[in-house]
């Protein structure tokens, strides 16, 4: 019995030690095939996942606005797991905003408020929060309203109250909302500039330089753009100004010599306009043309039109000239012909890149001729035998091409035509786009596919002035120039070349926001492309 009891007794522990081996082996195989479970999983998601960035970064880089977004929000992902670089999720973000997405526009105001990669910057902030809620993005209008409640608590006379009138009075003074009102820019400037806010100072001396609600005072605009530029942090809008009065004499004794000095200022302090202006310096030719402005001319502001009669303007070819058809195997290019004439070149309507395509200058072309359409994806083919357009479709104009790209098709295009096409230039592109002599202050040019999904076939809007088609909407042209910053100096036949700078691209394509304006302009660098990007052929009055 004890035996039995011993045995019973052995076998009861050696089955429990036996079950609690296999319970242990089991939970050993289960963790083991969670660990493979996991592995895989993790292996098939970096697989996947790779597949699925490379193709969302080809659908960026082929212009997809949404793809541009998305990719912004997987470099921002990887800045709050440790990296802390934000280069690359701005980049993106300002691609799509350029393009007019809302909640690009608005992270970006998000990254100047905190400082997430650019230096903290309220009004910048404020500028893109406003311009997101113009644009339907909740977050944009959210983020503005915390601001006007921040202001109306009637906190203007302490510290907290300076980035709240900073933000209210460039909404006012973009016209973010659909209004510009001046008065009530000035207003809110003034006392952020009382509390010290240099950023408030210097867009005061923007408004007596140009004679916003005030009345011009170069002197009082001098003085201003003076403090604002010897404080921290630097205005380079206000440096660039600086230095413009100081080479014309606009309210104080001409100082070539300071005015390159604030100029190269406000390049170190990371300006890329003042960058392209002072590789112009280094150009004797260009530094002599902005050097030669008479003391005595008044320059006039942006909402007068009296700076063509005050120019002075040397007689230029003027003829007025027909129109002109080329034969390209079955293919018809149709010229017209636009008479030389001078015209008041750049914005002169009040907008949110307004500043990009200032001053107002007189601007004189001789007479040339510009293409009816912009080139399409059939003449394309027809001389270069490939078809590199994302939206296909024959009558429709070719993009995904390259300023190189273009060069490359014109120069061929010459060899079986005989003739001499080139791209227009800057000044002639908007000469034509405006209608010539016939001159228009229209926001757009003719009828426009803009705000749109893809390209349509050329010529299936309403045509401009000049019965030239698609000059605002359906994709960007790109013209001969590189982008440079306006001066104030009128010019006869401008063509701006500046090695190693983006080449100019006008008219805004089917993805442009509504509120794309003829003076818009935008640069590209001469090898990249996108299917937002074309161009359309001109070619000088004697073939040239």
């Amino acid at each position: 019995m004890m035996m039995q009891k011993r045995l019973n007794g052995f076998s009861e522990n050696n089955s429990t030690s036996n079950m609690k081996m296999i319970l242990e082996t089991v939970k050993l195989n289960i963790i083991m095939r969670k660990i493979l479970l996991i592995c895989f999983t993790l292996f098939l998601f970096l697989l996947v996942n790779g597949q699925v960035t490379s193709s969302l970064l080809q659908k960026a880089e082929a212009g997809d606005v949404n793809a541009m977004y998305e990719m912004a929000l997987q470099e921002l992902a990887l800045q709050f797991n440790g990296e802390k670089d934000y280069s690359k999720c701005l980049e993106w973000l300002k691609k799509a905003a350029e393009k007019g997405h809302a909640d690009a526009v608005n992270d970006i105001g998000t990254m100047y408020l905190h400082g997430f990669g650019v230096p903290i910057d309220y009004e910048k902030a404020a500028d893109f929060f406003s311009y997101a809620a113009s644009l339907g993005s909740f977050a944009g209008k959210n983020n503005l309203d915390h601001m006007n409640e921040w202001a109306r608590e009637e906190l203007f006379y302490n510290d907290k109250a300076i980035p709240p009138m900073i933000y209210l009075g460039s909404r006012y003074y973009y016209g973010i909302d659909g209004k510009i009102d001046y008065k009530k820019a000035y207003e809110l400037y003034s006392k952020a500039d009382s509390l010290g806010d240099n950023r408030a100072t210097a867009k005061l001396g923007q408004m007596y330089y140009y004679g916003y609600y005030v009345e011009q005072d170069y002197k009082k605009a001098f003085d201003l753009l003076s403090k604002a530029s010897n404080k921290k942090p630097p205005q380079t809008e206000a440096m660039q100004l600086l230095s413009t009065c100081y080479r014309f004499g606009y309210g104080t004794e001409k100082d070539i010599n300071k005015a390159d000095f604030w100029l190269k200022k406000a390049a170190e302090a990371g300006d890329l306009e003042a960058n392209s202006v002072m590789s112009l310096l280094g150009d004797e030719t260009a530094l002599t043309r902005m050097r030669q402005i008479e003391d005595s001319k008044k320059i006039e502001t942006a909402h007068k039109d009296s700076l063509i009669a005050s120019a002075d303007i040397p007689t230029v070819d003027l003829l007025q000239i027909g129109n002109d058809t080329i034969q390209v195997g079955s293919i018809q290019i149709v010229m017209i012909g636009v008479q030389g004439g001078t015209f008041n070149m750049g914005a002169d309507i009040d907008y949110f890149y307004a500043d990009e395509a200032r001053p107002i200058h007189a601007v004189t072309v001789s007479s040339f001729y510009m293409a009816q359409t912009e080139v399409t994806q059939e003449l394309w083919y027809f001389v270069m035998k490939n078809n590199p357009s994302y939206f296909k479709g024959e009558k429709r104009p070719v993009e995904c091409v390259s300023w190189d790209d273009c060069q490359a098709f014109i120069s061929k295009l010459n060899a079986i035509t005989g003739k001499k096409f080139r791209l227009p230039t800057e000044a002639e592109w908007e000469f034509a786009a405006r209608g010539g002599n016939k001159t228009c202050h229209n926001k757009l040019s003719g009828g426009a596919v803009i705000d749109a999904n893809e390209t349509e076939d050329v010529a299936s809007e309403l045509p401009n002035y000049l019965d030239i088609y698609d000059m605002s909407g359906n994709v960007n042209e790109l013209c001969y120039d590189n982008k440079a910053r306006y001066t104030y100096i009128s010019q006869v036949n401008p063509l701006v070349i500046v090695p190693g700078e983006d080449h100019i691209y006008r008219g805004g394509s089917y993805g442009s926001m509504k509120d794309y304006y003829i003076s818009r302009r935008s640069g590209l660098n001469p090898n990249l492309k996108n299917c937002q990007i074309g161009f359309r052929l001109a070619m000088s009055r004697d073939g040239n």
